[in-house]
């Protein structure tokens, strides 16, 4: 009976699994592949920490830039566009203009950056100590008034409509609007025999990028091969402008270095050019001028009494629309346009579209027509929540750097002197509001 049965076996059915099995098997399988996705999430946990925040890639951060490109890369693609973007705001922003003038302000002061000698009188007769001889008055006084007859509007700066003092200003703000300075000396010109050429730093083509005498040219300065700048490519100008050492190359004059200036704040290694200071926080002063725009024009159409006619097939009041094309028959009239029907049937058209705001004011119901009043919760809504001071995530202003009033240079000291001292400190504010 035994070897009956085994031989049966093969040939038996498999009994059918019931819905209840079934369920049984899903809920176990879903149980056990739980347990060991919560095992390898703790493993990973038990993991990480024991090593760099910054460097893990869960998925609530899957937009965070995990490779770096060079600075140069980067300022080469992009730096056009964050130049423009800061100007504009230096040009429109309230916040940036305030930031202008507390830079001006607290850097170079009313009178700005002066000369200072402190040349002391040669020792007679006898050794004295290294600081102990007295000042030479005279020859102090000779050269600060030479240094204050060259800062004179017409002798430090080749166009003649600038001083020393808004030089200052227009590179000091050069450095917050396009990250650099650039300016070339002229050897010879001016009462003084030289003077400074001030340039846009838009003319250093930052799209240049070429190889030149065997050596390198990147974003519109020669380098050689230690980075050492050799020459600095400016946009062709007039021909006029072009100096006796200028090289014409195609579309570019080949200026040596020696006649440029190029300042910038070196933030990384083999940085060739500067970054913008208010590109920093360019985005959320955009947004958040954008915000008050938005703003103030929900609050002015809030002040407005606002309603909407509303009929059972939707068309629009009878009359309104009448009136919109009658206003631009009469226009197109007094501009001597003849309008064509088919012209006419478009203006009706767009005409049935509109409606108007007038504050303090409805039309008139028309029969079979209802009305709804629109409320607006402008100016209601609380903007302190979602406005914040722009300048980091803490809501910190724009702050604008200070300077020590005196630098020592060899035997000469470069002083900040402002008109009124102690009005100004006292003035200045620790929160950056618009003007």
């Amino acid at each position: 009976m035994r070897f009956l049965d085994l031989l049966a076996k093969p040939f038996r059915r498999a009994p059918r699994e019931t819905a209840a099995d079934r369920a049984a098997w899903i809920d176990g399988a879903v149980r056990h592949l739980a347990a060991q996705s919560h095992q390898a999430r703790l493993a990973c946990l038990r993991t990480a920490s024991r090593s760099f925040e910054a460097g893990e890639t869960p998925s609530w951060v899957s937009s965070w830039a995990t490779t770096a490109a060079g600075i140069n890369e980067d300022l080469h693609n992009q730096l056009p566009a964050m130049r423009a973007r800061s100007r504009n705001l230096g040009r429109n922003n309230e916040w940036a203009k305030r930031y202008r003038i507390q830079l001006v302000d607290n850097v170079l002061g009313s009178a700005g950056i002066r000369l200072q000698m402190r040349l002391r009188q040669a020792a007679r007769g006898r050794q004295q100590a290294a600081g102990t001889a007295p000042l030479d008055s005279e020859a102090n006084a000779l050269l600060e008034a030479a240094w204050a007859r060259f800062g004179k509007r017409g002798n430090c700066e080749v166009s003649g409509r600038l001083c020393w003092k808004e030089i200052e200003t227009l590179m000091l703000w050069s450095l917050a609007t396009d990250g650099e300075i650039l300016y070339r000396f002229r050897p010879g010109a001016g009462p003084f025999r030289i003077q400074l050429q001030l340039l846009d730093p838009t003319l250093l083509d930052v799209t240049v990028r070429r190889e030149y005498q065997g050596r390198r040219v990147r974003m519109g300065v020669e380098i050689d091969d230690d980075g050492k700048p050799v020459a600095y490519w400016l946009r062709a100008a007039k021909a006029g402008d072009l100096g006796i050492d200028s090289s014409t190359v195609g579309a570019h004059v080949r200026i040596p270095a020696e006649q440029i200036r190029h300042r910038f704040l070196v933030e990384e290694v083999d940085q060739i050019r500067g970054v913008p200071q208010l590109a920093i926080g360019a985005r959320r002063l955009h947004m958040l001028h954008d915000f008050e725009d938005a703003a103030a024009v929900a609050c002015s159409n809030s002040a407005k009494r606002l309603g909407f006619f509303v009929s059972p097939s939707g068309d629009a009041p009878p009359g309104f629309a009448d009136q919109i094309v009658s206003s631009v028959l009469d226009a197109a009239h007094a501009a001597g346009k003849v309008l064509t029907p088919d012209e006419i049937q478009q203006i009706t058209a767009s005409a049935e579209k509109y409606t108007t705001t007038v504050p303090g004011t409805f039309d008139t119901v028309p029969s079979g027509y209802d009305f709804r009043q629109y409320d607006s919760p402008w100016p209601n809504i609380d903007k302190g929540r979602v406005r914040q001071k722009p300048g980091g995530a803490a809501g910190q202003p724009l702050r604008a750097p200070r300077m020590s009033r005196s630098a020592t240079i060899s035997r000469t000291s470069i002083t900040a002197r402002r008109a009124s001292a102690s009005s100004t400190s006292a003035s200045t504010t620790r929160n950056c509001s618009p003007a």
